[in-house]
C-alpha cells in the first residue's frame, strides 16, 4: 500500500477475467485488483475493465486475443479522455 499509494498518475488497467474459472494464469486478477484500489491516483483519472472474451493473459495481441480490437478501442478512448492524446494519427 505505501508503494502503490505514491502513484498519482492516470491508469488504465485491462486484464482477462470471464469467471472463476477462465482468467488470466499468469497474474492473479485478485491482486491487480487489490493494487488498483490502492492506488493513488484520483478515482476519476483511473479506470479497471475486464475483457472476458481475451482468452489469454496478452489481452492486446492479435496472436493470443481474437478480440485485441476491444482492449486497443478501449485503451485509446482512455488516451483521448485521461491524457489528451490525439489517437487518430
Amino acid at each position: 500500500p505505501t508503494t502503490f499509494s505514491k502513484i498519482i498518475a492516470p491508469v488504465f488497467l485491462g486484464y482477462y477475467y470471464k469467471n472463476e474459472e477462465e482468467q488470466d494464469d499468469v497474474l492473479s486478477v485478485e491482486k491487480m485488483l487489490e493494487m488498483f484500489e490502492q492506488l493513488g491516483t484520483p478515482t476519476n483519472q483511473k479506470i479497471k475493465v475486464a475483457f472476458p472474451d481475451a482468452g489469454d493473459h496478452v489481452i492486446s495481441s492479435y496472436l493470443t486475443t481474437p478480440n485485441h480490437h476491444q482492449v486497443e478501442k478501449a485503451t485509446l478512448e482512455f488516451l483521448k479522455q485521461h491524457l489528451n492524446l490525439n489517437t487518430t494519427d
